[in-house]
């Protein structure tokens, strides 16, 4: 990002917890996408937040399934993230999956 993306998107931040603490923006501005709408008590409630919101992203391109390149386990991938069933630590990979099985399908 240029300084002045930078000054830009962390006028977003203002008044927020995250932008008090130096090190954290320091170490990661700009490195990752932020789901800004999130408000959540637990960590369990803010995950099933992002597992519902990326099953609703892989809802709108459910035709992905329909492509005979797309390998069994990817298909099986995308079923869990439709149904909700994915864990954790594959969950994290969501955004950049979708993205390629996009590239591919196009």
């Amino acid at each position: 990002l240029s300084e002045e993306d930078k000054v830009r998107r962390f006028g977003l931040f203002k008044g927020l917890k995250v932008a008090k603490f130096d090190w954290f923006i320091k170490l990661h501005f700009g490195n990752w996408p932020v789901i800004h709408d999130l408000n959540y008590e637990s960590w369990d409630s803010m995950l099933n937040s992002i597992k519902r919101r990326m099953s609703n992203l892989y809802m709108e391109h459910h035709y992905i399934l329909d492509n005979k390149k797309l390998y069994t386990n990817d298909k099986s991938y995308f079923e869990n993230i439709l149904n909700e069933t994915i864990n954790e630590s594959r969950l994290m990979d969501a955004l950049s999956s979708i993205t390629r099985y996009l590239y591919e399908y196009f």
